[in-house]
């Protein structure tokens, strides 16, 4: 049974992309939340509630430090002068923190809530740690290199044997339009730092990171922050911009279907349908309703994943889906109409977020999709995953 939300999305920020850790990651996560609030119209002192998402991307040679390579709830509380009444540190994805901030409003701990995701770069080559030992699962895994660009290239190649579909050269269409409309995007790496197109020659010479991946299905690590203010729909006329209010969620716990940390293409299909099982029912709607979809995309593949667990195609189909202009900015359903994590840069699923609100406010700028009445956004892996469904009516 549906049920009808009464929370908006009011207020943005993000702060400068940088490629490597040239700025403190605290100092751009105030960036961000300042600019957020007062997106909003609102003062720092009407925030009374904070929730952030401290995770550390990889292991380090040093301690991980607040504020250097992660931020949490009580930094940004220290460094606003907040005095909330609700907050919370949150290990997931940023849809989740999202998500916990939607339930506080609807319980009615706090008014005004303040989402803040940041993430670090470290120096040095991507995904180097400084791990000496493989325990448990790992000893089966980390000798052999096997770590999750290996994993979703082994799934993608399950893929191809099971449905006899996803070709480099099928994929090249989703990842290369991901570019084009990053370059739309202005908190995009690419569109600050690269402004060029990615061409299909270019993407089939890139180098091989876990065959079938290569460079260019790999998003681009950065350093950065982003905030979001939420409030309560009797709330959200009364700030400058239109409101992207909250039609659904989902959040669902998920079985372990192994004793692995990392699962096979059957469970992430299988978690990725619950997930849109989940949003479905709680939003009244479906996929046939979604006029734009920001699907989670750290690696290629997993958006392919989610286009069917969430309904927009059948299995097997996704790659197919993808060719021609359906996913275009005047397409059937255009897709990471943000530029995703592909087109933006690492950011864990705020590309996504940020770009399905302003979709939905009619803030999109080159990128507005006409019409976009209603915005998806999937942040994470499928066994990871978090939904927020957005829309630009209110709910009835």
């Amino acid at each position: 049974m549906a049920r009808k939300h009464n929370v908006a999305v009011t207020g943005i920020g993000h702060s400068r992309i940088l490629r490597r850790p040239d700025v403190p990651l605290g100092k751009l996560a105030v960036e961000a939340a300042e600019t957020a609030i007062a997106d909003a119209g609102l003062k720092i002192s009407d925030i009374d509630g904070v929730i952030c998402t401290p995770s550390v991307p990889f292991d380090m040679d040093v301690a991980p430090r607040d504020g250097h390579h992660f931020v949490s709830a009580d930094l940004m509380i220290t460094a606003l002068g907040l005095r909330p009444r609700w907050g919370l540190n949150h290990q997931r994805m940023v849809a989740q923190s999202m998500i916990e901030a939607v339930h506080a409003l609807e319980a009615g701990v706090c008014d005004y809530a303040l989402v803040v995701r940041a993430l670090h770069n470290p120096a040095g080559s991507y995904g180097h740690t400084s791990t000496q030992g493989a325990k448990g699962t790992g000893q089966f895994r980390l000798p052999y290199g096997q770590f999750y660009p290996g994993t979703w290239g082994q799934m993608w190649h399950r893929y191809r044997d099971r449905y006899n579909s996803g070709s480099r050269e099928q994929m090249a269409s989703f990842v290369i339009r991901s570019r084009e409309h990053g370059l739309l995007n202005p908190d995009s790496y690419w569109a600050q730092y690269k402004p060029e197109p990615l061409t299909m020659e270019k993407y089939l010479a890139g180098a091989t990171v876990a065959s079938p991946l290569t460079l260019f299905d790999c998003d681009i690590p950065i350093q950065g922050a982003a905030a979001f203010v939420l409030t309560r729909d009797d709330r959200a006329q009364d700030g400058p911009n239109a409101p992207a209010y909250v039609l659904g969620v989902s959040n669902p716990p998920v079985p372990l279907p192994t004793d692995l940390d990392v699962y096979g293409l059957d469970e992430e299909e299988q978690l990725g349908a619950r997930t849109a099982e989940v949003l479905w029912a709680d939003a009244g709607l479906g996929p046939a309703d979604v006029d734009v979809a920001n699907l989670y995309d750290g690696f290629s593949f997993i958006a392919m994943v989610w286009l069917e667990a969430m309904g927009f195609c059948g299995r097997g189909e996704a790659f197919e889906f993808v060719q021609g202009e359906r996913t275009s900015l005047t397409g059937k359903l255009p897709l990471n109409t943000g530029g995703g994590n592909l087109g933006a840069g690492r950011m864990h699923g705020v590309a996504h977020l940020m770009d399905s609100i302003r979709q939905v406010s009619r803030r999109a700028g080159a990128a507005q999709v006409a019409d976009a009445d209603v915005a998806l956004a999937v942040v994470g892996p499928q066994k990871s995953g978090g939904a927020v469904l957005f829309g630009a009516q209110r709910p009835d």
